[in-house]
């Protein structure tokens, strides 16, 4: 893998992963609280990154 691929990623202790129940996206539930969820998650945490995975042209 290249830099900043998976093999660059930093080691994280297992109570900093957020998770998410996405069942209400499946069920028609209330999909606004599973994105303020996943926006804190990305923004507070930058636990979903995109754009760092090495891309071929």
């Amino acid at each position: 893998m290249s830099a900043g691929g998976f093999a660059g990623a930093a080691s994280v202790e297992v109570s900093e992963i957020p998770v998410i129940d996405i069942a209400p996206l499946l069920s028609g539930g209330d999909v606004a609280d599973v994105a303020a969820q996943m926006h804190r998650a990305a923004a507070a945490r930058a636990f979903f990154r995109y754009g760092t995975l090495a891309r071929t042209a």
